[in-house]
């Protein structure tokens, strides 16, 4: 019996990262001869540091079919000593460990230095987007811990080796969630419905999305903006300007079943980020058979091909966007796409991730990961 300690945040915290950790947990437990014990945060982020209303959400609840104690307070170091002993006392073959922002990375510095095993680290970020170089070596710490890395792309584990020389780095794309199926209840409303879906924050790129729609002459376009706002959400509303009715801004946490009303009403998915390390909105809109509009940087490029999985353009050039969305993007030329996305979405399973992961910690390789048709 290889016993499995899973260290991170999990249902019903409501982040990326949260559901991640959860489905990987999920994953591992399934797998023969495996036993899973989740360590998660009683508190992971103090309500002034996280701009949203809740980092909990109202219709999850915590996972009845895992082995989960709530016990790190972030900003209680009395808990993480606790939670590091606990880890000891049940003995693992292996730590499995999310590493993702610099807040939290002293209090997974302490749990994990204390272990006596291998910890294998899932990297989503090496540093934080826009850090400064003080919180950059924050975020290092934890993954110093590591033995062994898992990232979801090459970009990323790069990004890993320089800071750790020499590192074993697997790499697999993201894999897809499981969402519910959409009810059909939001009619379309345009030729072209095109989603921006997930937090909203200054790197993604909303700013360069509204502009090309400033500048396409396609005539019947609507975006929808769908998620909590890290931004003003008065300085959003004002950015509209003439755009007025073309831009629905949804700013707020939706339930899973709100989402999939909102990627089934949808022809393409928006990602116009400035930069990326990875993304979980990637793999729900190949969840949702969506083609993807995305910026053709390095962690997207791996899992788009353009004119298969849908189309990339250079970042922060909303000229090009507007041109790609005029000549090249249509309800058409967007279902046309759907086998290409669905050939690709049936390689992103949590299942193969968490024997990627196995294969890794216990034989000292992975089986091939594959990459996209």
């Amino acid at each position: 019996m290889t016993a499995i300690a899973v260290l991170g945040p999990v249902e019903p915290f409501r982040s990326g990262i949260a559901r991640h950790t959860t489905a990987l947990a999920r994953a591992l437990s399934r797998r023969p001869g495996c036993a899973v014990r989740v360590y998660s945060f009683s508190r992971q982020y103090p309500a002034l540091l996280f701009p949203g209303q809740s980092d909990r959400a109202s219709d999850a609840r915590a996972p009845d079919d895992l082995d989960v104690a709530y016990d790190i307070d972030s900003i209680d170091p009395r808990s993480w000593w606790r939670v590091a002993e606990a880890i000891r006392a049940y003995r693992p073959d292996v730590v499995v460990a999310p590493m993702w922002t610099f807040f939290l990375a002293p209090c997974l510095t302490a749990i994990l230095a204390r272990q006596r095993c291998p910890v294998v680290g899932v990297v989503h970020n090496v540093a934080d987007h826009d850090s400064r170089p003080i919180s950059r070596w924050v975020s290092s710490l934890p993954i110093r811990q590591a033995a062994l890395f898992v990232a979801h792309t090459h970009d990323l584990a790069a990004g890993v080796k320089r800071l750790v020389p020499g590192a074993r780095v697997e790499v697999h794309p993201h894999p897809t969630f499981d969402y519910p199926a959409p009810r059909g209840t939001l009619a379309k409303r345009a030729e072209l419905e095109i989603l921006m879906f997930g937090l909203v924050r200054p790197y993604k790129g909303l700013d360069v999305l509204l502009e090309a729609l400033r500048l396409s002459q396609k005539p019947s376009v609507k975006l929808s903006v769908v998620g909590e706002s890290w931004q003003s959400e008065a300085a959003l509303r004002d950015s509209l300007g003439d755009l007025g009715e073309r831009v629905e801004l949804v700013l707020r946490y939706v339930s899973d079943a709100d989402a999939a009303e909102y990627f089934g009403r949808a022809d393409v998915v928006a990602l116009p980020y400035r930069s990326v390390t990875g993304s979980g909105v990637l793999p729900l809109a190949y969840h949702y058979d969506k083609p993807v509009l995305a910026s053709d940087l390095p962690g997207f490029r791996e899992l788009v091909v353009d004119g298969q999985h849908g189309w990339l353009v250079p970042p922060g050039d909303a000229p090009s966007l507007a041109r790609c969305i005029d000549e090249r993007i249509s309800r058409q030329s967007a279902l046309a796409l759907v086998p290409m996305v669905q050939q690709a979405r049936r390689q992103l399973s949590f299942d193969h991730f968490a024997e990627v992961l196995l294969h890794a910690a216990q034989r000292g390789g992975a089986p091939e990961a594959g990459a996209l048709p």
